[in-house]
C-alpha cells in the first residue's frame, strides 16, 4: 500500500486484537454482494513443488493434504466435495525447505476451501481502510456478527463513498505446524569405482584345453585371491 510517500506491506497472518474498522448496517449503502468459491477455485488437495536440497538439489513435491498422513482430513475434504477429486499444483520457485513447501501447500488449500467474499459500499468513514487490513462486519440478512473480512480492494467513488471487496479471515490457515521430512532414499552400497583395492593372494593356474569344431588346443588361466570384503 502506498500510504504517505511510502509503500507499506501487509502479509496475510493470523490475526489477534482490534479490528481496523467494525461495520454495522448503518455504514453500508444498499445491500451486501456475498460470493461463495466455485468449483475451479475450490481443492481438496495441493502439491507443492519445490527445489529440495536433501535430494541432490533436484524438484521434489510434497501435498497437503496428504493422503497417508493426513487421511481422516483427507477423507473428510473429498466427502464435502461429493468425491470428486479437486486437485491443484504450484511451483514455488525459490523455496527450499520441505515444512515451508507443505505450509504453503495447507495456505493454498484452505484458502480455496474458505473463501467467502463480501461486496459493499460504504460510507466515507471507511477511507482509512487500506488493502490488508482486517474488518469486521455485522448484518442481519446473513447473520452475521462482528464477521471478520480482510480487505482484497477499496475504490474510492466520485459520491465519496467506498466499494470495498473483502475475503473471509479464517486463522486456521495460517497456523504453522511441523513434520518430520520422510528420509531420503538410500543410496547403493556398491563400492566406489574410481578407487579399488589391490587384491591380496593372488594365484594364477593355466590349464590347456581342446576346442570343439577341431579348432586346436587352447589355454584357459584361472585366477584365485582373498577377498577384501568390496
Amino acid at each position: 500500500n502506498w500510504i504517505n510517500g511510502q509503500y507499506y506491506l501487509q502479509i496475510d497472518d493470523e490475526f489477534t486484537g482490534t479490528a481496523v474498522f467494525a461495520f454495522e448496517e448503518k455504514h453500508i449503502i444498499g445491500g451486501l454482494g456475498i460470493i461463495a468459491n466455485s468449483k475451479t477455485e475450490r481443492t481438496n488437495q495441493v502439491i507443492c513443488q519445490f527445489v529440495n536440497p536433501d535430494n541432490s538439489w533436484e524438484e521434489d513435491e510434497v501435498s497437503w493434504p496428504d493422503k497417508n498422513n493426513e487421511t481422516s482430513l483427507y477423507d473428510s475434504f473429498l466427502a464435502a466435495d461429493n468425491s470428486i477429486p479437486l486437485r491443484k499444483t504450484i511451483l514455488v520457485n525459490g523455496v527450499t525447505n520441505y515444512n515451508q513447501a507443505r505450509f504453503l501447500a495447507k495456505q493454498a488449500c484452505l484458502r480455496s476451501r474458505n473463501a467467502l467474499k463480501v461486496s459493499f459500499v460504504t460510507t466515507s468513514e471507511a477511507m482509512d481502510v487500506v488493502v490488508g487490513d482486517v474488518i469486521t462486519v455485522t448484518h442481519s440478512t446473513p447473520s452475521w456478527t462482528a464477521k471478520e473480512f480482510r480487505v482484497r480492494s477499496i475504490t474510492l467513488n466520485m459520491d465519496g463513498t467506498c466499494a470495498i471487496t473483502a475475503a473471509e479471515q479464517v486463522d486456521a490457515t495460517y497456523a504453522w505446524d511441523y513434520v518430520t521430512p520422510p528420509s531420503a532414499s538410500d543410496d547403493t552400497n556398491l563400492p566406489d569405482v574410481s578407487t579399488v583395492t589391490v587384491p591380496t593372494g593372488l594365484l594364477v593356474e593355466e590349464n590347456v584345453y581342446s576346442s570343439i569344431a577341431s579348432a586346436g588346443v587352447r589355454i584357459s588361466v584361472q585366477l584365485d585371491w582373498t577377498s577384501t570384503g568390496a
